[in-house]
């Protein structure tokens, strides 16, 4: 990667998508994000080595999410336009897809600049190295189909092991794919199975039924690297998981509420016999069909974020206050106000009501990350916020020490984390940055006690 031309990659791109914004031609703005979105995987994979980044994978799901902007737009006026069009507004749709746009060339900036000013990592903290022996990932290997197997007795155990086991299935996948182990990448794909059936029976969100496929997919090509990895005939039965999931996708909306455990997957099926059949469709709540591309699109939140700024202005930092309070233990302030922006944000927007006789709001609709900083400081907050972020990732991506050693678990897991923010492409609010800093401190603990020990052994052998 040539680190003094990519960052201007966007000057190919933005005069296209100001041709967008003002002459209300959402496409060309979709076209632009896409095309800075495709000279960055370009310039990763054929022009660095063939190396791939926190920030390839970013760019891989911008265009994901490009292509649900798309369906939407393009359903509007069409017979489809229901399936799509859950709160759009209309008149913002470019605004909104301006500043997304903004938004996702300046956390690559942010990426790029950080790694070219500051080659080693800064800072009082450690890279995260702890490799695992083959016998020892032998142990994970034991431990990640018990655990998947536990967790199939219910909600609670699914609850409690799912992040552990999606992270132990990252980390192995990966080590079987570089180490050519094709009894571990056998047991992988049996993992990635059963835990997509957990997520089936048990997660409320319908992304828990897909995460774990494109956990092993990201997984199985940064094993190697390499293209050609990813037409193995091994990783077929996967691929065939994901179109499945993904067909069934809109199905699970319609009885997310309605049942759980192995009575959702008997729902599952009896909503796609009616289907097939077309016996005893009703006409469904819009939150119930919504479908794939609809639920990897983000115009229609960052469309009402435009409508929120133009009835109320901007919010000057008030609705991202929680940031300065976030970390103060509930044990030490016991009224700490809950921190619950989503629900604030339906509830503004119109798309929420609170339970009767307390219980909390009926829904939560993330505004995005892109779409708080819009709302409290418009675009130049965007710019500034997100080339912070950038900057911020590229810093965690580097401490990971996640190309140092396919052995590395502590660093592959984190890694997982990162691969998770990205393929998001921060669609969450900004309170990820809570979440990221206390997932950070915890790895370093680790990090730390297992450099402490180390050097204990060390010492005393000595």
């Amino acid at each position: 990667m040539n680190q003094n031309t990519k960052p201007y990659y966007f000057l190919y791109t933005l005069p296209i998508a100001l041709w967008g914004t003002f002459n209300d031609l959402p496409n060309a703005i979709i076209l632009a994000e896409v095309a800075f979105s495709l000279l960055c995987i370009y310039s990763d994979y054929y022009k660095d080595g063939r190396k791939i980044t926190f920030i390839t994978i970013y760019s891989i799901f911008t265009i994901v999410y490009s292509y649900g902007n798309y369906m939407v737009v393009n359903s509007i006026g069409t017979a489809n336009e229901l399936v799509y069009d859950y709160y759009l507004v209309k008149e913002n749709i470019e605004e909104g897809l301006f500043f997304t746009y903004i938004a996702n060339v300046f956390c690559v900036l942010g990426f790029y600049y950080y790694q070219r000013q500051f080659k080693k990592v800064i800072g009082p903290f450690y890279v995260m190295r702890i490799d695992l022996n083959r016998k020892w990932v032998g142990y994970v290997n034991v431990a990640i189909t018990v655990g998947n197997f536990l967790a199939l007795t219910g909600n609670v155990p699914y609850l409690v092991f799912s992040p552990f086991l999606i992270s132990f299935l990252f980390y192995l996948t990966r080590y079987a794919i570089a180490k050519e182990d094709n009894w571990l990448l056998s047991m992988c794909i049996l993992n990635t199975f059963i835990l997509s059936i957990n997520g089936l029976l048990f997660d409320y969100l319908r992304m828990g039924t897909i995460a774990p496929c494109i956990a092993f997919l990201i997984a199985a090509f940064m094993g190697k690297q390499d293209i050609a990895t990813m037409f193995k005939k091994a990783l077929w039965p996967v691929y065939a998981l994901l179109v499945s999931t993904i067909i069934v996708f809109s199905f699970l909306g319609q009885i997310r509420n309605k049942a759980s455990g192995f009575e959702k997957l008997s729902g599952v099926v009896d909503e796609l016999n009616k289907t097939v059949l077309k016996e005893g469709v009703e006409e469904e709540s819009e939150e119930e069909v919504e479908s794939f591309e609809a639920r990897v699109s983000n115009i229609n939140q960052t469309s009402q974020v435009v409508k929120v700024v133009k009835e109320d202005g901007y919010y000057n930092g008030t609705t991202i206050a929680y940031l300065s309070y976030a970390f103060i233990p509930r044990f030490v302030w016991k009224d700490k106000p809950i921190i619950a922006q989503g629900v604030w944000f339906a509830l503004r927007i119109g798309k929420a009501y609170i339970h009767e006789g307390g219980g909390g709001a009926n829904n939560s609709i993330n505004m995005t990350s892109a779409g708080e900083l819009f709302m409290n400081f418009g675009l130049t907050g965007v710019i500034v916020g997100m080339f912070i972020i950038g900057g911020l990732c590229a810093y965690m991506w580097q401490i990971s020490g996640f190309t140092e050693s396919v052995n590395n678990v502590l660093g592959g897991m984190f890694g997982l984390y990162l691969f998770y923010l990205a393929t998001s492409t921060f669609g969450i609010d900004l309170q990820f940055c809570v979440t990221l800093i206390s997932y950070f401190c915890l790895f370093q603990l680790a990090n730390y006690l297992y450099l402490y020990f180390l050097n204990s052994q060390r010492t005393t052998h000595a």
